[in-house]
């Protein structure tokens, strides 16, 4: 909850200067709604909370809005790859289905691994690897012909993509 720690602590700086707006941009794991990573996810305590700090016991306007950003890929020369619902989806079915590569990719929590009397799952080396599995699952079926070739052609395009949208 560090956003909101955050918006607690600058709404009254912004009340005495006559108000503002904070603009919470949260990763792409707001968007889920799994075990272990609730922290991430954007829900109605979160936005009650929110709300809360908009006042933030001082006078003068300051509003909070939590606001999932779109593609950039396109500013970093990536080209072809939007990021439209369908495709944020199947990010998101693969990171339900594999679990234990989640944990890795996010970095499993060692209290979470002992409630569970397992060993804690951190990524070994390089977490490029994932990203190429979810861009491997997200792109390789996808309805337009020219991104699947070039997926093929240019797979590193692709998981760079993945990154960013994970950690837009």
């Amino acid at each position: 909850m560090a956003p909101l720690a955050l918006s607690r602590a600058f709404a009254p700086v912004l009340a005495r200067q006559g108000g503002g707006a904070i603009i919470n941009v949260p990763s792409v794991l707001s968007w889920l709604n799994t075990r272990g990573l609730y922290g991430y996810r954007h829900d109605s305590r979160r936005q009650r909370a929110e709300d809360t700090t908009r006042g933030g016991g001082a006078p003068g306007p300051v509003r909070t809005s939590p606001t999932n950003v779109g593609d950039n890929d396109e500013a970093k020369g990536v080209s072809r790859i939007q990021w439209d619902d369908s495709r944020t989806e199947r990010i998101i079915e693969w990171l339900e289905e594999n679990a234990e590569d989640r944990q890795r990719l996010f970095s499993d929590s060692s209290q979470n691994a002992r409630k569970e009397n397992r060993a804690q799952r951190v990524a070994k080396g390089s977490k490029s690897v994932y990203y190429s599995r979810i861009a491997q699952y997200v792109f390789s079926v996808d309805p337009d012909p020219a991104v699947r070739m070039d997926l093929d052609t240019e797979p590193q395009k692709f998981s760079k993509a993945v990154e960013n949208r994970i950690a837009a």
